[in-house]
């Protein structure tokens, strides 16, 4: 499927210069990772450069370096002004070499690959400018193309400097040196106050007694007056006569 780029309509776009072809000294390889159809890096080298797959500190990407010849295993490097990929067995992928794609398992014994004399069982073949190579490790796939180096980064004018957040920036800035200085130089306790003449602070402690207290006598029950009886005492009782 072929498909057209539209030119980009921004402001930028008509006063870059165009690119220069690949050539020379001229280029930067192009590396992406993916893991499945995720892409998760992208990365330009320029020459002289070396990709290395492995576990350790050194190695460009880290990736399980398990049935590799060397722990940190050197997948593209540069040697005599050329680029060149390696490759062990264990691994799968293709490269395209002048418009043909060859698989990396129908490489070795032909006249485009040889074996690297440097780590046993391993093959390289080399890599002109326009070629593409896909190879699969580890459970990531790792794309390499040629690709022209990026324009260096120009630096940015006072034009181009953001006054509103300057502002911010200034106005914030001053009010952290005022609130510091003010923490710094205000004393912090009663007799420093004194000392320096800020306010004229007499403090006076009182000791405060409290009057001991007496116990309060519970009240005595009330008594009852005796209420006589109503019904006549009853007089002396006579004899029969």
């Amino acid at each position: 499927m072929h498909v057209d780029r539209a030119p980009c309509a921004s402001r930028s776009a008509a006063v870059q210069a165009p690119e220069l072809p690949l050539g020379g000294s001229h280029w930067s390889l192009e590396l992406r990772l993916y893991y499945g159809e995720a892409l998760l890096d992208i990365r330009h080298y320029r020459a002289p450069l070396a990709v290395t797959l492995g576990e350790t500190g050194r190695s460009s990407v880290f990736v399980t370096s398990e049935e590799l010849p060397a722990d940190s295993f050197p997948l593209v490097r540069t040697r005599d002004e050329a680029v060149i990929l390696t490759f062990a067995p264990v691994m799968s992928g293709e490269v395209e070499l002048g418009g043909r794609v060859f698989a990396l398992a129908e490489l070795p014994g032909t006249a485009l690959a040889s074996r690297d004399l440097e780590l046993p069982g391993c093959w390289q073949v080399a890599l002109p400018l326009g070629a593409r190579a896909l190879v699969r490790w580890g459970g990531l796939t790792l794309a390499l193309r040629f690709v022209s180096p990026g324009r260096p980064v120009g630096r940015a004018g006072l034009k181009q400097l953001d006054t509103r957040f300057l502002n911010a920036l200034v106005a914030s800035l001053v009010l952290h040196v005022t609130f510091v200085l003010s923490l710094v130089l205000t004393p912090y306790d009663a007799q420093a106050i004194r000392q320096e003449r800020f306010v004229d602070v007499v403090i006076t402690l009182r000791q405060q007694t409290i009057p001991p207290t007496t116990p309060v006598k519970p009240p005595e029950p009330e008594v009852a007056p005796a209420t006589p009886d109503p019904t006549p005492a009853a007089g002396p009782t006579r004899g029969p006569p």
